[in-house]
């Protein structure tokens, strides 16, 4: 079952790569004979997403090596550490591509445009990006990959900017103003730049270690209701780890529980876990809550 997730993670990366590398070169091939500033900042964020594709391509072999003594949890934070410079390098290029904008407006050095090869590159951007994105974040959600999350939540803002390329081109054909093609290019830098920090602040919250989700965390608890006549749960700590949970849990149980049936009711548990959230590492520690005097033995 690992191996065909990773498989599956190496396959939706290859993808992406192909797809932001066809459109990147089409973009700027466009961009650059119609003269739309739009249509190269387009390229520009799609370079981006080649990048983020190539720095996700790497994570998922990287977090897809097995724990070693060096790192006994395993490599799953490559997966975030991919996703925060995802992050970074979106938010620079939405800042670079502002700055040429801004320069264009303040200086009047706006050219005047052929939109009508820029309505035709887009259009095909929009379909390869919508078929790409799709695959891809339901790759990401069966694999639990937070690297191929980004990149094709990416892909889906490079959608939506694309609508706002081609409404400004339509803008421009209709009116004759080049005029409109700066400001859907400021509109393209806002969504890149949101989209960005969106991505940033949460690959920061999975390098802390951040919680399960809340559904997945009433559902451990719901599981142990389901054995609350041998055990109280005392404590309960999860955090994701790339595809992994874990998951530690105390719970308190009667004293005179032999070792065999402690140790059968905890593999039922995590079993039952298991079988709901997928992908879980579950270590489990007991308390006795009736003992009153415990003798402890020393070997000298």
């Amino acid at each position: 079952m690992k191996e065909s997730k990773i498989k599956l993670k190496k396959h939706a990366t290859v993808l992406s790569i192909i797809s932001n590398s066809f459109l990147i070169v089409l973009k700027l091939i466009a961009g650059f004979l119609s003269g739309s500033m739009s249509i190269i900042s387009e390229a520009i964020h799609s370079s981006t997403d080649l990048l983020a594709s190539l720095i996700a391509y790497v994570a998922v072999i990287q977090s897809s090596k097995p724990a070693d003594e060096d790192h006994q949890f395993g490599h799953g934070k490559y997966e975030y550490i991919a996703s925060l410079f995802e992050s970074i390098l979106i938010i620079f290029a939405g800042v670079f591509i502002a700055k040429e904008a801004f320069e264009k407006l303040s200086s009047q050095n706006i050219t005047t445009i052929d939109p009508n090869l820029g309505l035709i590159v887009m259009g095909i951007s929009i379909v390869t990006n919508f078929i790409v994105s799709k695959y891809l974040l339901k790759i990401a959600k069966l694999t639990n990959s937070p690297a191929i999350m980004a990149d094709g939540s990416h892909l889906s803002a490079d959608m939506f900017s694309s609508v706002a390329v081609i409404m400004g081109l339509l803008m421009v054909k209709l009116t004759g103003h080049p005029i409109f093609d700066i400001l859907i290019a400021l509109i393209v830098t806002v969504m890149i730049i949101l989209t960005g920090i969106k991505l940033f602040k949460e690959a920061q919250e999975n390098l802390l270690d951040k919680a399960l989700t809340k559904t997945q965390i009433d559902e451990i608890c719901n599981i142990l209701k389901n054995y609350s006549n041998y055990v109280t749960m005392k404590n309960l700590k999860t955090r994701q780890n790339g595809f992994k949970k874990n998951i530690e849990i105390t719970l308190l149980v009667d004293g005179n529980m032999t070792v065999c049936d402690a140790h059968k009711l905890c593999d039922e548990i995590e079993t039952a876990i298991d079988k709901i959230l997928k992908d879980t590492e579950i270590s489990i520690h007991l308390e006795p809550q009736n003992i009153t005097r415990v003798e402890l033995v020393k070997n000298v």
